[in-house]
């Protein structure tokens, strides 16, 4: 530190520093204050080491802590890295087990992926809960690692498990509880239920889940699924006819087109008035009829079915079996309604197939009757007496009914009486002939024998009769109707007749006085009224000239000349 005012060297050091300065060649006299700074500088220099030290003891100190430090932080650090990495390791575990489960899993689902089920979510929880949207399904594929997982389906009291796969469909926003077990993942599809059917339809898929949750408390909304399935399937699909379909062709019919083995019902045109025929090749195959809404009227199990439906509705035809499916058609009217149809089955080779007709049919099968036996609307009875065809008695009467209490009311009544199927055999419908106090209190509809109808009140002459109109049934299916007789020339052998514009064959029948009363014409081959009918071609303009068979053996036999055109 600096010296202080009035502090003197001690004398010892001024005499040396004095002595030093002499040999040095200056001033002696200056040699107490020399000795005195020198004295200050080598205090200061002790003091500065005495600081110096004191850091170097500091750092020292500070170096040591950091030698102590040191190994403890990376001690810490190392636990710490190894925690990390255990943790990433275990996150990474975790992530390449989800991803093996997704994979397992879309795996499992892709055979329905591919059938049209849609992704809706993906899963790893063991249970959870989708809420059900009406008109869709849904179905919940679960997966572990090793193969299918045990699904379990909950929507209240009801339950469905199954093995990998288990399905349901919406009928109302209703939440339905999902679950597996062990470490399994869960994989949700959905799809329209229009798309197959909706719950009652779900066993009939390919592939098929293991289980499903059968709708039984919603039928009606079960119903409209199917409804909306058949609403959405072609009518038909083309083929050329086979055998079978050759002849229910040749009897009138109308082929409509092949189902293939591959579909599990055939729909029908909503067309109205109209009968139909659906066939199947397997003749162990069950058919049923379903209407829209969910009636099944009639099961048969065989190789076919037939029903006549008044107005028009789209309904399908189901089965159960292996066998493609055929589909026939015909007016109702033209057809001769359900009699006039089983009629042509059986023709065909069909006569075991059964036939459904509903209750709101019968009054316009009774009308279709009549008019394909040919009679027409202007012969018909609507309440007073036609003025077309003869009023005097016998009357034609036709009926349609669910059971056999009007073939029964009939044959209990008074009067001659013949029909076509016998009143002997209660048909639920037929074609009558009779006097009107046969028919009285039953549920008939009636109509003037026309013009061509040349019979008396000969009971014995009622059988043939019927056989012409059965005849008449059969032509009208084959596009023919009765003609007027213009253009019919009557010969002593019979007739000649004469082509009109617009057709191109003829049918023709001759009704005698005498036995026997019904007697075909033809300028070829000889046929009965019961057998297949001779068409004679005639072009426009023509004239070809028939024969009775049997022939003619007096003038008085011959009566009128029925000639169907086509």
């Amino acid at each position: 530190m600096p010296s202080m005012p009035g502090e003197e060297a001690p004398p010892d050091l001024a005499a040396v520093e004095a002595a030093i300065a002499r040999l040095e060649g200056r001033d002696p006299t200056l040699a107490a204050d020399v000795a005195l700074a020198r004295r200050d500088g080598e205090r200061r220099r002790e003091e500065l080491k005495a600081v110096v030290d004191d850091a170097q003891r500091r750092v020292e100190a500070q170096e040591e802590r950091k030698r102590r430090v040191i190994p403890i932080a990376a001690g810490s650090l190392i636990v710490l890295v190894g925690l990390g990495a255990g943790l990433y390791v275990n996150f990474a575990a975790r992530q390449d087990a989800e991803e093996s489960l997704h994979v397992a899993t879309r795996k499992a689902a892709a055979a329905f992926l591919a059938s049209g089920w849609k992704e809706r979510s993906f899963h790893t929880e063991s249970t959870v809960s989708i809420r059900s949207e009406p008109g869709t399904c849904y179905l919940a594929v679960a997966s572990s690692p090793t193969g299918p997982a045990e699904v379990r389906l909950e929507r209240g009291v009801e339950s469905a498990r199954g093995s990998g796969s288990a399905a349901w469909c919406g009928c109302s926003n209703v939440e339905v509880q999902v679950s597996t077990t062990g470490r399994a993942a869960l994989q949700i599809l959905l799809v329209s239920a229009e798309t197959f059917g909706g719950a009652d339809h779900v066993a009939a898929l390919s592939p098929a889940p293991s289980a499903h949750l059968p709708e039984t408390e919603d039928r009606a909304c079960a119903e409209r699924a199917v409804d909306g399935l058949v609403a959405l399937a072609p009518v038909e699909t083309s083929a050329p006819p086979d055998e079978a379909a050759e002849r229910l062709v040749e009897a009138g019919l109308q082929l409509l087109g092949k189902v293939p083995a591959t579909a599990r019902f055939a729909r029908v045109p909503d067309t109205e008035k109209t009968c139909f025929f659906v066939r199947s090749e397997g003749e162990g195959d069950t058919l049923t009829l379903r209407s829209p809404g969910g009636a099944r009227p009639l099961t048969a199990k065989g190789t076919g079915l037939a029903f006549c439906q008044d107005k028009g509705s789209a309904g399908s035809v189901w089965r159960e079996g292996s066998g493609a499916l055929w589909l026939f058609a015909a007016p109702l009217a033209r057809a001769g309604g359900v009699l006039g149809l089983s009629e042509t089955l059986a023709r065909a080779g069909f006569a075991s197939a059964p036939i459904h007709r509903p209750a709101e049919l019968f009054d316009h099968e009774a009308r279709a009757i009549l008019l394909a036996s040919g009679a027409t609307e202007a012969h018909l009875v609507e309440g007073q007496t036609s003025l077309l065809g003869s009023s005097l008695p016998p009357f034609l009467m036709a009926f349609a009914s669910a059971d056999k209490s009007t073939a029964i009311a009939i044959a209990s009544d008074r009067g001659a009486v013949a029909c076509d199927p016998p009143l002997s055999t209660t048909p639920t419908s037929a074609l009558c002939l009779g006097p009107l106090e046969a028919f009285e209190g039953t549920k008939v509809r009636r109509a003037n024998r026309p013009e061509w109808l040349r019979v008396g009140a000969d009971p014995a002459a009622y059988g043939e009769v019927l056989q012409l109109l059965a005849l008449s049934r059969r032509l009208s299916l084959l596009g023919f109707q009765p003609s007027s007789l213009a253009g019919v020339t009557p010969t002593p052998l019979g007739a000649d007749v004469v082509g009109r514009a617009g057709e191109g064959a003829v049918v023709a029948v001759a009704v005698t006085s005498k036995p026997p009363y019904v007697r075909p014409l033809t300028d070829g081959p000889a046929w009965t009224i019961t057998g297949d009918p001779q068409i004679v071609p005639v072009a426009p303009g023509a004239r070809v000239s028939l024969s009775a068979t049997p022939p003619y053996t007096a003038i008085e036999e011959r009566g009128a000349v029925v000639i169907f055109r086509r």
